[in-house]
């Protein structure tokens, strides 16, 4: 019975299909590390949301590329690392982008759980009753569950603005411009909703949206509060909390932010930081200051810092900036083969930075006259007419 349990499992929470041109061995073995433990991710979103499915239903896997892989057709990537949708109930797909494997996804792991257990809350509420749920609830309870939490804050804590003032990581669960960096915020508001003195509080309140009740009023049943009640208790907990952890490393922090504010002339308090704390999550967006402040001799520096953006904490929203200016830096050096290999690795690459279209340009400027620099600059001038080297790029295709 139970052989035949795990079988019907296996068939409902489909393998990885990979349709990208742009896949590579190294790629390829990631992904199958996923497909080894994408049943125990499910189960274990299943169980810890006491999901409730359909008595038929198919969780589908796909590894997608963002962007085309030819540089002549590139759009930018939309910054996604992955994504779950539904668009025919009861099947669920979930779509990891490539270039996140190569330029990145630091734990492809916890990003799988984290997509699992949206993908069993739409099996389970639907796509109406999910939908009506605010990001805040979503993604709290995903975070909470796929066991990210320090993640979320080493990530939060990484921005200057909060690391010089910790509490401003706190905006409010249902601020307008909701983002990546309210992940830590919306899962400790779930973390204080399963800290009430009762058997499963998270399970009740989504027992009740799932018999139709706002979330709101869903809370409100279970906490025995008004809605604002249990916000503002959320919030008190979550600073009471936020404070304790950066409690010990006010003066780490404050370094950080200083940093940050003197930007390329903040050399020797990098050096100073790096020695002090030479083992913190801060660790790589520290390595990604130092080398814009080395200027013309940060070649070797942005090596080491791409080399930490890759480890766990890495600084990866800074990766595709600091190809960028090591690009600058070949080119001034006047290793413009190395340079024109790496615009293309940025445009090849890319996870959705601006600076993608200003590697386009760069790159058709710099190796024209070459038959290829024309599709690339024609290209540029599509997406972005108005950048700052449209004029120059008009007057060489024209």
């Amino acid at each position: 019975m139970m052989a035949w349990l795990s079988l019907a499992l296996l068939l409902q929470v489909d393998a990885f299909t990979i349709e990208s041109k742009k896949i590579t061995p190294e790629i390829r073995k990631e992904i199958e590390k996923l497909d080894a433990i994408r049943n125990d991710a499910f189960d274990s979103a299943k169980k810890q949301v006491a999901a409730k499915l359909p008595g038929e239903f198919q969780v589908i896997l796909e590894a997608v590329d963002g962007a085309d892989p030819d540089p002549a057709k590139f759009t930018r990537h939309s910054g996604m690392t992955a994504e779950t949708s539904s668009r025919d109930h009861p099947k669920v797909k979930i779509r990891f982008y490539v270039e996140y494997f190569a330029n990145g996804l630091g734990s492809p792991e916890s990003t799988l759980r984290h997509e699992m257990v949206h993908a069993v809350m739409r099996l389970d509420l639907g796509n109406e009753k999910y939908g009506k749920l605010p990001k805040w609830f979503r993604e709290g309870v995903a975070v909470f569950i796929a066991g990210q939490m320090q993640e979320k804050l080493s990530h939060g804590l990484m921005q200057p603005s909060v690391a010089k003032d910790p509490e401003t990581l706190l905006d409010g669960l249902e601020d307008a411009d909701h983002n990546l960096g309210d992940y830590w915020e919306d899962a400790m508001a779930i973390v204080s909703l399963s800290s009430l003195p009762m058997r499963g509080p998270l399970w009740k309140v989504i027992d009740h949206v799932r018999d139709g009740k706002d979330y709101k009023l869903a809370i409100e049943m279970v906490t025995g509060k008004p809605f604002d009640d249990f916000v503002k208790d959320a919030r008190e907990h979550a600073t009471k909390s936020l404070l304790a952890q950066v409690a010990q490393g006010r003066q780490m922090y404050g370094t950080y932010a200083e940093i940050a504010r003197l930007n390329e002339e903040s050399g020797a308090l990098c050096e100073t930081f790096l020695k002090q704390w030479p083992k913190v999550p801060l660790r790589s967006a520290v390595l990604y200051y130092r080398a814009k402040a080395a200027k013309d001799e940060g070649l070797a520096a942005f090596d080491e810092f791409l080399a930490s953006a890759r480890e766990p904490h890495g600084k990866v929203d800074f990766i595709d900036d600091a190809k960028l200016r090591k690009a600058r830096l070949l080119a001034k050096k006047d290793r413009a083969k190395e340079s024109a290999e790496l615009y293309a690795d940025i445009v090849y690459w890319h996870i959705g930075s601006a600076v993608a279209i200003d590697a386009l340009y760069e790159w058709g400027l710099l190796i024209h006259p070459d038959a290829k620099a024309a599709p690339l600059l024609k290209r540029a001038l599509e997406l972005a007419p108005k950048h700052r080297l449209a004029d120059k790029a008009k007057k060489l295709v024209e």
